[in-house]
């Protein structure tokens, strides 16, 4: 295997590892501070790629009733308007509100991390295919 293609299996490996465990690191700390609330679906906003994200209407700790829209978008109808849903809400700002903030915790990691593990694997199989090879005899 040529150098530059063992380093570049390296480094998008090594990426992809810290990019899932800075995702799941974020999305932690969002769920230990978050706070839940009843909400109900306000509207659909699609956006250009074809994703839609859910506005919540839910009233706050303090009694305040708040419009947020969601922090993800989805590739499909996960909600509907008028549907009551359980959302996680960040209480210092309420305008960041989730719908399924465990999903992402789980799914980003689970996605990621394998995958730069993989290539790291992959690097690791390839380094130096003779010392695979069982000796003659």
């Amino acid at each position: 295997m040529p150098p530059v293609l063992g380093w570049l299996l390296v480094v998008l490996g090594v990426a992809l590892i810290g990019l899932g465990l800075l995702n799941a690191a974020g999305w932690a700390a969002f769920a230990l501070r978050a706070e839940t609330a009843e909400a109900v679906v306000e509207r659909i906003e699609r956006r250009a790629s074809n994703q839609q994200a859910p506005v919540f209407r839910f009233r706050i700790a303090d009694g305040r009733e708040v419009s947020a829209r969601s922090l993800d978008a989805y590739g499909r109808a996960r909600f509907g308007e008028g549907q009551a849903v359980r959302i996680a809400y960040d209480p210092a700002d309420p305008s960041r509100a989730t719908g399924d903030p465990l999903e992402r915790l789980i799914f980003m990691p689970l996605l990621l991390v394998p995958l730069g593990a993989a290539l790291l694997g992959i690097r690791w199989v390839l380094r130096r295919p003779a010392a695979m090879t069982p000796p003659p005899r």
